[in-house]
């Protein structure tokens, strides 16, 4: 039995005997099914909420909605069939179901997420950033400062204690230039962070300062190609005065998203590009490779792009280049650093089981059936109309209107009950080691999203996209902050809004990151990677302490960009190098 199935049934036995303990029944049968209602009226109306990302039209947003809610139960049958085993033992619950979720919205709704919600897409990954951002940079000790520059609000995820060295290093968060935040990698940053610090003091005795920039540029539909690349480099050089600046990444390899969407998303950000050697250079494989700062690739071996990468690293070799870092993840999609830390498949494996344990304690302590079976069937009927608003919210980016939003949402209920079977009939074990149940869910409706959807996210719905990246960075952002023991600082340069993960302790030496996020130049913000940005923050200072014996500052930037359709290439390539270049 898996540690999701586990937690799952620990909380279930708590709730149970938490219930029984308060005699629930007593309340009646009809007060409970009032209970259920509302409470899955709430959860319905968070389905709405993604569903509106995902298509044009409000009247299709609670069918979306209605679509992801099945997606999500298909896919816990499929884990439940499997044994409740992720699919790969490298996965978790947690993640198997968000890129399984992403994987089936794209799909579905990435025509409609690129060519018109990529503005929506963009605030989710902020609000996300911005949520966890206190909590993890207080579990990460940085202070996050937001920096305006060159347009854009950064983020700087700074090492509090100044050094007499310190590491810059710039993350740009993914999302295919279309969408997301740079906020959203705060974790990442404030990891990144700890995890350097730790590697540099550890390794190496070198205690200096570790500052992660996590930078903003801008992107399409809005601001289309070089513009983005124009940003991450003029953010570049707004920081190369900084020593030791790495520059990673998160977008490259478009992670698990299928061809309709990423082709779309090209074709978006390079509409403005006919000549076929011009659109053929866009890629950096194809430009020279020396000359740059230290760069880290990391891809999956399980990726479309995979093979690409390869190429890349064996430009790079050829070319004589030798700060430049590959790392392969075994059984792995995309860019998996870009999910939550209760995603990832690096994930702790118990905490599911454990509140489901809980729940059906409480359930059994309160004797909920007290209340009567008309109560409990009320409550029940008002939670899933929540989680029906939820799948709406989803299912919202994906139409074209918004009479097809209830009817995507329900789609993406029956995928996700489906996938949920197929993980029950595997015994609930993922179909890699690697994996868990929440990453394989996860990537496989996103998978399912862009399959079907793909074309309508990548141009269309791009902006949709957006605001949900942003809004679950700007829900996170606190939290993370406090997490990692950093302090966000919104920054406002070239006309962009990014945001910075600050140290809080200024030590003599700094490191400086800038992040720019993923999403295919067309939908996420660069708020969606602020736990990772904080992340990032954390592990780099780790590494530097222990390592190199460095205690240095450490901030990273969410860097923001253009992105298509608003914005062709090269907007957000020159968005991109305009970041780094402010001064």
């Amino acid at each position: 039995m898996s540690g999701a199935l586990v937690r799952l049934g620990l909380n279930v036995t708590i709730v149970g005997a938490w219930l029984a303990y308060a005699n629930v029944l007593h309340f009646g049968i009809p007060m409970l099914a009032a209970l259920f209602t509302v409470g899955y009226i709430v959860v319905f109306t968070g389905f709405c909420f993604v569903a509106r990302l995902l298509t044009t039209s409000l009247i299709m947003v609670p069918f979306i909605a209605v679509k992801l809610q099945l997606k999500l139960v298909s896919l816990l049958f499929a884990f439940a069939a499997r044994g409740f085993k992720p699919m790969f033992p490298e996965w978790t619950l947690a993640y198997e179901l968000t890129i399984s979720m992403m994987r089936y919205i794209f799909v579905k709704y990435g025509n409609t997420i690129v060519n018109a919600n990529t503005h929506l897409m963009r605030e989710p990954f902020a609000a996300h950033g911005r949520l966890i951002l206190a909590s993890n940079c207080r579990k990460h000790n940085t202070v996050s400062e937001k920096l305006v520059a060159n347009g854009l609000e950064h983020t700087w995820q700074r090492d509090p204690e100044p050094k007499g060295h310190r590491i810059v290093v710039i993350h740009y968060h993914g999302g295919g230039y279309c969408i997301s935040d740079p906020v959203q990698d705060v974790e990442l940053a404030n990891q990144t962070h700890t995890m350097l610090r730790q590697i540099l003091l550890e390794q190496y005795k070198l205690d200096v300062s570790v500052d992660v920039l996590l930078a903003n540029y801008r992107k399409a539909s809005e601001h289309l190609y070089p513009r983005a690349l124009n940003d991450c480099f003029e953010m570049y050089k707004y920081v190369l005065k900084h020593e030791n600046v790495p520059l990673i990444t998160s977008k490259a390899p478009y992670c698990i998203l299928v061809t309709n969407f990423t082709d779309k998303c090209i074709a978006t950000y390079l509409r403005g590009i006919t000549d076929p050697e011009k659109r053929r250079l866009a890629s950096a494989i194809n430009q020279g490779l020396r000359d740059l700062p230290p760069i880290f690739l990391q891809w999956g071996d399980l990726e479309r792009f995979y093979d690409q990468g390869l190429r890349f690293k064996a430009k790079a070799d050829m070319q004589g280049v030798t700060n430049m870092e590959l790392d392969i993840l075994k059984n792995m999609v995309h860019d998996p650093v870009m999910f939550p830390t209760a995603v990832s498949p690096a994930a702790e494996t118990v905490h599911l089981g454990i509140h489901v344990a809980l729940a059906g304690v409480l359930l059994a302590y309160f004797d909920v059936l007290q209340y009567g079976t008309p109560i409990v069937f009320f409550s029940i009927v008002v939670t899933y109309l929540a989680v029906f608003a939820g799948f709406c919210y989803i299912a919202w980016p994906y139409a074209t209107s918004f009479v097809k939003v209830p009817y995507i949402a329900l789609k993406f209920q029956f995928k996700l009950v489906s996938l949920l079977v197929e993980a029950a009939g595997r015994g609930f074990k993922p179909t890699f080691p690697e994996w868990t149940l929440a990453y394989e869910l996860t990537i496989s409706m996103m998978r399912y999203s862009f399959l079907d959807y793909g074309h309508i996210v990548a141009d269309a719905n791009a902006h949709r996209l957006r605001g949900p990246f942003q809004l679950h960075g700007k829900t996170i952002l606190k939290s993370c902050c406090r997490k990692h023991n950093t302090v966000p600082e919104k920054l406002i340069a070239n006309g962009m809004e990014h945001m910075w993960m600050r140290d809080p302790e200024k030590n003599q030496h700094r490191v400086v990151m800038i992040h720019y996020h993923g999403g295919g130049y067309c939908v996420s913000d660069p708020l969606q990677d602020v736990e990772l940005a904080n992340q990032e923050y954390t592990l780099l200072k780790q590494i530097l302490k222990e390592k190199y014996q460095l205690d240095v500052s450490v901030d990273v930037l969410l860097a923001n960009y253009r992105m298509a359709p608003e914005f062709l290439y090269p907007t957000s390539v020159n968005d991109c190098f305009d970041m780094y270049k402010c001064p």
